[in-house]
């Protein structure tokens, strides 16, 4: 896909330029208190979470370690028209 790198792009950093992400923290908790936690740049994150374009058994697209697919849940109402973005944000505690 010749605008994959784009689309990951504005998938982590954001597309809109007052509220770009440079970089993306993340933290795992266990009952109340911070057990772990990892930062890293987007563009790292980009490289990591990137790979090949394929497409699931139920019709969603796959790039690389990120899952995209039309949400639902709401009987056909306007958010059903919308794109989620799926990922395991533990990969950012080992970058």
């Amino acid at each position: 896909m010749k605008n994959k790198q784009r689309i990951l792009y504005d998938i982590l950093h954001g597309c809109d330029a007052d509220y770009n992400a440079d970089y993306i923290l993340v933290m795992r908790k266990n009952d109340d208190m911070i057990v772990e936690s990892g930062i890293t740049l987007t563009e790292n994150a980009i490289q990591h979470y990137g790979g090949d374009i394929s497409i699931t058994k139920r019709g969603n697209l796959k790039l690389g370690k990120i899952t995209v697919q039309r949400k639902g849940g709401n009987r056909g109402g306007v958010t059903a028209q919308m794109l989620q973005f799926k990922f395991s944000p533990k990969d950012i505690l080992t970058l």
